[in-house]
Order: structure tokens, then C-alpha cells, then sequence
């Protein structure tokens, strides 16, 4: 069985009314599930075809470069933002013991499976947010609450992992 070129890209260019991500037309996308295996390599075949052709200004995204691409903005843009969020909710004025590192610290194990990525984000949105604050004397008593609760819930989540996976 032959995959679908398809890489989530899916816009209709207007002018060669080929799809932005796959290059193929709205009836090879519609059509693709009914076509036979030889159907689908002649699509495919074309399609190769389409992507050197140089004659049309269109531009296809070939499916390992945009798997890469996706890869990278799941990865990456979720600590980065949550490193913004936590600085920013640490700057704001707020109420008494609210405490948007701590909810992150407990919320690690699940936000991110990997240990260093989770520390990673919990120590450098506390560090950005106290150079704006200013240091203080108990600093390394902080950040080691903070990243002793950070391991033991990544830990508390790989155990509850571990226990749904045997069921």
C-alpha cells in the first residue's frame, strides 16, 4: 500500500490549483484513497515531476522537509512560550503567593517526557524573571525547591506512565 504524499499542508494555490503542501490537484487529493497502487506511483511520478518543473512559480514543500520543520515549531515552541508566559506572569503585579513557577514546576511532568527539557524551561524562566527582579539571598534555596518538585513530579508521571501502560 502506497502512503498519501500529503504532508498537513493543505491550501489550494489559486493560480495552478495544485495543493501548497503536496502539489497534487483537488481531484488527485479527493481520488487518492480509490486509487489503485499503480495509479498512486503515476500521481507520485508526477508529482516529481511538478516539483522541477521551473516553468510555474509554484513551490511544493517536499514531506521530509516539512516533517522537520513540524518537528522542530511542536518542540520548540511550547517551552519558549511557557518560558515567556512564566517571566511575564512573575513581573506582573500580582496577588500573594500566586505562583505561576510553582504551577509549572508541579505541571512539568506532564507538559514535557523529558526530564531536561522540563528543568531547562523551570530554571531559565526563573533565572530571566530574577535578573528584571533582582537577586535575593536565599536564590539557590528557590531554585532548588522548585527543581526538587519539578523531579519528583516528572517522576510521579513516569510512574502513573508506567501503570497505565501494564493495563
Amino acid at each position: 500500500m502506497i502512503g498519501s504524499p500529503c504532508n498537513d499542508i493543505c491550501s489550494i494555490d489559486s493560480e495552478s490549483g495544485l495543493c501548497l503542501g503536496c502539489s497534487r490537484t483537488q481531484q488527485e487529493i479527493t481520488n487518492w484513497s480509490t486509487y489503485s497502487n499503480k495509479q498512486k506511483t503515476i500521481v507520485l511520478n508526477e508529482l516529481k515531476f511538478r516539483n522541477r518543473d521551473g516553468s510555474n512559480d509554484h513551490y511544493m514543500l517536499n514531506n521530509k522537509v516539512m516533517n522537520i520543520l513540524m518537528n522542530i515549531v511542536k518542540k520548540q515552541v511550547f517551552p519558549i512560550s511557557l518560558i515567556i508566559i512564566l517571566v511575564l506572569a512573575r513581573l506582573i503585579p500580582h496577588p500573594p503567593n500566586f505562583t505561576p513557577i510553582i504551577a509549572a514546576a508541579i505541571m512539568s511532568g506532564i507538559f514535557f517526557k523529558n526530564i531536561y527539557l522540563s528543568l531547562g524551561v523551570l530554571i531559565i524562566s526563573m533565572l530571566l524573571a530574577d535578573l528584571f527582579i533582582g537577586f535575593y539571598n536565599n536564590i539557590f534555596f528557590g531554585f532548588f525547591v522548585f527543581c526538587s518538585n519539578n523531579l519528583t513530579m516528572n517522576m510521579i508521571s513516569y510512574c502513573l506512565g508506567c501503570i497505565k501502560s501494564m493495563h
